[in-house]
């Protein structure tokens, strides 16, 4: 199952701001620990990046997600192993 998403994101930094590099994998982070490694960041292209001001800059990116749906089998049995359900809250 392939999702696709278009993200704003907005960076602190200098006028040239973090790079994809520093992004990307701050991104993945913060999905890995919302979703528990279930969604995967496939692609992430900065479509434009605009200074706003010395220490803000404006990102338009766009991501392609792919769940993994091994992944999420598992842990919804884990789960509900548990007596839980798995909700993302």
């Amino acid at each position: 199952m392939l999702i696709v998403g278009i993200a704003l994101m907005a960076g602190c930094g200098s006028d040239v701001g973090p790079s994809v590099d520093e992004v990307r994998p701050d991104l993945q982070d913060r999905m890995d620990a919302r979703f528990h490694g279930v969604i995967r960041l496939l692609d992430f292209e900065n479509a434009q990046r605009k200074a706003l001001s010395e220490d803000r800059v404006q990102f338009h990116v766009s991501t392609t997600y792919v769940l993994d749906e091994d992944r999420l089998d598992a842990l919804q049995k884990k789960e509900h192993a548990r007596g839980r359900l798995l909700v993302p809250t």
